[in-house]
Protein backbone atom coordinates (compact mmCIF):
# COMPACT_ATOMS: atom_id res chain seq x y z
CA UNK A 1 0.00 0.00 0.00
CA UNK A 2 1.14 3.81 -0.09
CA UNK A 3 1.28 5.79 2.53
CA UNK A 4 1.44 9.46 3.68
CA UNK A 5 2.91 9.64 7.24
CA UNK A 6 1.77 13.40 8.94
CA UNK A 7 4.26 15.42 10.45
CA UNK A 8 2.81 14.71 13.84
CA UNK A 9 4.12 10.82 13.67
CA UNK A 10 7.73 10.36 13.91
CA UNK A 11 9.84 9.89 10.59
CA UNK A 12 10.84 6.45 12.26
CA UNK A 13 6.99 5.31 11.42
CA UNK A 14 8.16 5.59 7.66
CA UNK A 15 10.88 3.34 7.70
CA UNK A 16 8.90 0.75 10.14
CA UNK A 17 6.46 0.78 6.94
CA UNK A 18 8.41 0.61 4.33
CA UNK A 19 10.34 -2.31 6.64
CA UNK A 20 6.90 -4.00 5.63
CA UNK A 21 6.73 -3.48 2.23
CA UNK A 22 4.82 -0.67 1.98
CA UNK A 23 5.72 2.91 -0.11
CA UNK A 24 5.71 5.75 2.28
CA UNK A 25 6.14 9.53 1.21
CA UNK A 26 6.96 11.85 4.89
CA UNK A 27 4.78 15.16 4.60
CA UNK A 28 7.98 16.69 6.27
CA UNK A 29 9.89 15.57 2.89
CA UNK A 30 7.31 16.03 0.39
CA UNK A 31 5.51 19.15 1.09
CA UNK A 32 6.17 22.35 2.43
CA UNK A 33 6.75 22.65 6.50
CA UNK A 34 3.92 25.11 6.29
CA UNK A 35 1.29 22.99 4.15
CA UNK A 36 -2.19 23.02 5.01
CA UNK A 37 -4.34 20.05 6.10
CA UNK A 38 -6.23 20.66 2.89
CA UNK A 39 -2.87 20.88 1.07
CA UNK A 40 -1.87 17.22 2.89
CA UNK A 41 -5.16 16.01 1.94
CA UNK A 42 -5.41 16.84 -2.01
CA UNK A 43 -1.45 15.19 -2.11
CA UNK A 44 -2.11 12.47 -0.58
CA UNK A 45 -5.70 12.01 -2.91
CA UNK A 46 -3.66 12.81 -6.06
CA UNK A 47 -0.85 10.45 -5.34
CA UNK A 48 -3.70 7.53 -3.73
CA UNK A 49 -1.96 7.39 -0.62
CA UNK A 50 -3.64 6.33 2.66
CA UNK A 51 -2.57 9.25 5.29
CA UNK A 52 -1.39 8.20 8.88
CA UNK A 53 -1.91 11.11 11.41
CA UNK A 54 -2.61 11.68 14.66
CA UNK A 55 -4.41 15.28 14.06
CA UNK A 56 -8.21 14.87 14.50
CA UNK A 57 -9.38 17.28 12.15
CA UNK A 58 -8.62 14.77 9.87
CA UNK A 59 -11.44 13.05 10.96
CA UNK A 60 -14.29 15.15 9.87
CA UNK A 61 -15.31 12.93 6.80
CA UNK A 62 -17.12 16.14 5.75
CA UNK A 63 -14.43 18.26 5.40
CA UNK A 64 -11.67 15.32 4.36
CA UNK A 65 -13.60 12.77 3.43
CA UNK A 66 -12.04 9.47 1.99
CA UNK A 67 -12.71 7.79 -1.66
CA UNK A 68 -12.28 4.91 -3.10
CA UNK A 69 -8.36 5.26 -3.84
CA UNK A 70 -7.16 6.54 -0.63
CA UNK A 71 -7.67 6.45 2.79
CA UNK A 72 -7.18 8.27 6.58
CA UNK A 73 -5.86 6.38 9.19
CA UNK A 74 -6.16 8.63 12.94
CA UNK A 75 -3.99 7.09 15.61
CA UNK A 76 -6.24 7.77 19.21
CA UNK A 77 -3.23 6.75 20.99
CA UNK A 78 -2.39 8.96 23.87
CA UNK A 79 0.83 8.49 25.81
CA UNK A 80 1.32 4.84 23.74
CA UNK A 81 5.06 4.40 23.09
CA UNK A 82 5.61 4.57 19.52
CA UNK A 83 6.72 0.97 19.50
CA UNK A 84 2.99 0.03 20.40
CA UNK A 85 1.59 2.46 18.27
CA UNK A 86 3.30 0.80 15.56
CA UNK A 87 2.62 -2.59 16.16
CA UNK A 88 -1.60 -1.70 16.59
CA UNK A 89 -0.83 -0.47 12.93
CA UNK A 90 0.77 -3.82 11.90
CA UNK A 91 -1.70 -5.62 13.13
CA UNK A 92 -4.34 -3.37 11.93
CA UNK A 93 -2.52 -4.07 8.32
CA UNK A 94 -2.49 -8.13 8.85
CA UNK A 95 -5.94 -7.98 10.19
CA UNK A 96 -7.39 -5.89 7.13
CA UNK A 97 -8.34 -6.36 3.61
CA UNK A 98 -6.90 -3.58 1.53
CA UNK A 99 -10.44 -3.14 0.24
CA UNK A 100 -11.60 -2.70 3.51
CA UNK A 101 -9.19 -0.02 4.23
CA UNK A 102 -9.27 1.90 1.02
CA UNK A 103 -12.16 4.53 0.94
CA UNK A 104 -12.30 4.72 4.98
CA UNK A 105 -11.57 6.73 7.69
CA UNK A 106 -9.95 4.29 10.40
CA UNK A 107 -9.23 5.31 13.84
CA UNK A 108 -7.01 3.33 15.58
CA UNK A 109 -7.06 3.14 19.63
CA UNK A 110 -5.58 0.99 21.76
CA UNK A 111 -7.96 -2.05 22.27
CA UNK A 112 -10.12 -1.11 19.25
CA UNK A 113 -9.93 0.23 15.52
CA UNK A 114 -13.54 1.57 13.91
CA UNK A 115 -13.92 1.77 9.92
CA UNK A 116 -15.86 4.03 8.48
CA UNK A 117 -16.81 4.18 5.00
CA UNK A 118 -18.87 7.58 3.78
CA UNK A 119 -22.23 6.93 2.08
Amino acid sequence: MKFLVDADLPKSLAVFLQNLGHQVSDVRETLRPDSSDKEIFNFAKEQNRIIITRNLDFANILLYPPEKNFAIIVFRTHLLPYAEMFQLLKNFLGKTPETEILGSLIIIQKDRFRIRKPK
